[in-house]
Parts: C-alpha cells; sequence; structure tokens
C-alpha cells in the first residue's frame, strides 16, 4: 500500500487531543468553558427549551445556543438528526469517548 502498515494500523488521537497540549486536551479546555457557561439547571431544562435535537451535554447546549443566536428557529429544517455511528454506544460527539482513541500505550508503534 501506500503507507507503511506500522503506520496505517497505528493507534490514533481523537482530534481534541491531536491538536492541545499534552497537560490538558483541547476536550477539557472546552469542558471547562462550558462547565461555566452553561449550568446544570440550564441544562435539565434543554428539551423545553430545544425541543428537536435536544442537546445532552453542556458542550452541545452551548453550541445550539450560539446556532440559534445566528440561525434562530431553523434547526429543523437545517438539522433534521443527529449522526452518530450505528458501531458505538456513546451519545457524547467527542471521539475520544470512542474505543478506538482509547488504545493503551502498547497499542502505539
Amino acid at each position: 500500500g501506500l503507507l507503511p502498515d506500522n503506520i496505517l494500523w497505528r493507534h490514533k488521537e481523537a482530534f481534541s487531543d491531536g491538536v492541545a497540549s499534552i497537560k490538558k486536551s483541547l476536550f477539557q479546555v472546552i469542558q471547562d468553558i462550558v462547565e461555566d457557561k452553561v449550568s446544570d439547571e440550564a441544562l435539565r431544562q434543554a428539551a423545553t427549551r430545544f425541543p428537536h435535537c435536544t442537546p445532552t451535554t453542556k458542550e452541545a447546549f452551548y453550541y445550539r445556543e450560539i446556532f440559534e443566536k445566528h440561525y434562530g428557529g431553523q434547526a429543523e429544517w437545517l438539522m433534521p438528526y443527529f449522526w452518530m455511528p450505528k458501531w458505538i454506544d456513546v451519545t457524547d460527539p467527542s471521539a475520544r469517548f470512542i474505543k478506538h482513541y482509547a488504545a493503551g500505550a502498547e497499542d502505539q508503534a
């Protein structure tokens, strides 16, 4: 093939882990930001505020607020559904929760 097997099949990083520092991933930075911007109560009331494609995490809620600020009332036709791969059992879209990205050090070449 075009790539050596040790490159092709090595452990892959989730994007948020590959673009940030070793001490704190971009995923963690974002979680810290949204923790301060979205209250627990706001997330509990998400279904009332956003009945279509209701955000289930503070991060998703935060992004949805930004979306609604710019495209208010258009979610149903711009976002007909949430897409998640059928081969995983997670609700958070972050790749770091997909087992393929959680390989141990022994899997890394």
